[in-house]
């Protein structure tokens, strides 16, 4: 679900609360592709902060998400939808593509 979505609903509702109703559902629909986004920044010099295990175990996969994207245009493809936002970010944990991020690859990538 986008903003433009949350707000659609949040006016079905009327005009009164309007900014609370959108607000609350807007955060549902924005935290998680805001947290990815800030996850490549914990990793740079001068940044502060705990770096949580979750944090470690995402940046893990993302970077692994990123090796897996120069073997098939498919995944690419998916991950360009969730770095848009057009995909929710569960897009990349699907099994199909969990097995490709996982699995070791030998092969060179594809042109």
């Amino acid at each position: 679900m986008s903003q433009a979505v949350s707000l659609g609903h949040a006016l079905d509702n009327g005009l009164d609360g309007l900014t609370r109703r959108f607000f609350a559902d807007a955060i549902r629909v924005t935290s998680l592709p805001w947290w990815m986004s800030t996850l490549a920044d914990s990793d740079l010099p001068g940044v502060e902060g705990p770096k949580v295990p979750s944090m470690r175990l995402a940046t893990g996969y993302l970077d692994r998400v990123l090796t897996a994207v120069s073997h098939g245009p498919n995944l690419a493809t998916d991950f360009v939808k969730v770095i848009c936002g057009i995909a929710p970010p569960a897009t990349l944990m699907r099994p199909g593509i969990l097995i490709r991020v996982i699995r070791p690859r030998t092969a060179k990538p594809a042109p």
